[in-house]
């Protein structure tokens, strides 16, 4: 199960968002989970059924640094976007994977909107 959830950024601002992943295999559901030692992947794209390997997709990373694990035994990460992403007003999608021994899971999806200045 993934969590939906919108999320609101200022065009032509760099942006630093936190997330807290939480296992939503687990029972019960939505504990928080350890993300010690795992990549996370941050997907900003024009649509839902736009592939992540799109030339127009943004990807974020913990391997290209963008996102560090700042608290990861509570699950806490945090992401910059930089404004060079963030430079035209209008609302994307994104999706934020969880790349644990080789599994694959989506964390969360939902609306990224560039809210206009």
């Amino acid at each position: 199960m993934t969590t939906t959830q919108r999320v609101i950024v200022q065009q032509n601002n760099d942006e630093t968002l936190q997330a807290t992943i939480t296992d939503h295999d687990s029972v019960p559901s939505d504990n928080v989970m350890n993300i010690t030692g795992m990549q996370l992947d941050l997907y900003i794209k024009s649509t839902k059924e736009t592939p992540d390997s799109d030339p127009s997709t943004v990807h974020l990373s913990t391997t290209t640094g963008e996102i560090t694990l700042t608290d990861p035994t509570h699950g806490v990460a945090r992401i910059f976007v930089a404004r060079a992403h963030l430079q035209t007003a209008g609302t994307l999608w994104y999706k934020l994977d969880v790349l644990s021994g080789g599994q694959l899971k989506t964390s969360g999806n939902g609306p990224f909107t560039v809210a206009a200045q």
